[in-house]
Parts: structure tokens; C-alpha cells; sequence
């Protein structure tokens, strides 16, 4: 199980086009959120705080949206990019 743009760079990585298939599940949205843990101990609460603040810093960069984007199918990088302005970086405030 996982998203469409997984599918996608796994069916072109391993050129298996032709024998697996991509079935959208309806919960599921078109992008998902990643979270990352650390212990509620001071060392964890100062490793979130860093990964925060890179993260908040590099989201708005063109390194930090190709990361993703290598892996989508080249017609859909347009999209991609609108949704993600609009959704990440628009609604959260941040361009």
C-alpha cells in the first residue's frame, strides 16, 4: 500500500509497468503528512526543535520541493507545485 506518486516511480524504477496497479483508496487523500518522534526527554524535545526548524526554514526552497518531484511523473509537476503552494505553503502562511 502506499501513494501515487510511490507507485509511479516504483513501476518506472523497476520497469514493471504492465503488472502492478495502482488502486486509490477513497480515505485516502492525495497528500499525506509525515511525522517524526523523539523522546519527551530534553534530548528529544531539542532534536524535534532542530528538525522543526530545518524543515521551516527549507520547505520554501527549490531543493526542498525537488526532493519530491524526482519522483513524480513529469506531467504532474505542475500540479504538484500549484498544491503545494496552495496547500503547505499558502494556508500554513509562510511565502
Amino acid at each position: 500500500m502506499g501513494h501515487a506518486i510511490e507507485y509511479d516511480h516504483i513501476r518506472k524504477k523497476l520497469k514493471v509497468e504492465d503488472k502492478i496497479r495502482f488502486i486509490p483508496l477513497k480515505e485516502a487523500g492525495v497528500y499525506s503528512q509525515t511525522y517524526f518522534a523523539c523522546s519527551k526527554k530534553t534530548q528529544g524535545k531539542r532534536a524535534i526543535a532542530a528538525v522543526n526548524k530545518v524543515l521551516l526554514k527549507s520547505r520554501k526552497s527549490i531543493e526542498y520541493r525537488s526532493f519530491t518531484e524526482q519522483w513524480l511523473d513529469p506531467n504532474t509537476i505542475d500540479l504538484y507545485r500549484r498544491d503545494y503552494d496552495q496547500q503547505l505553503l499558502l494556508r500554513k502562511g509562510i511565502q
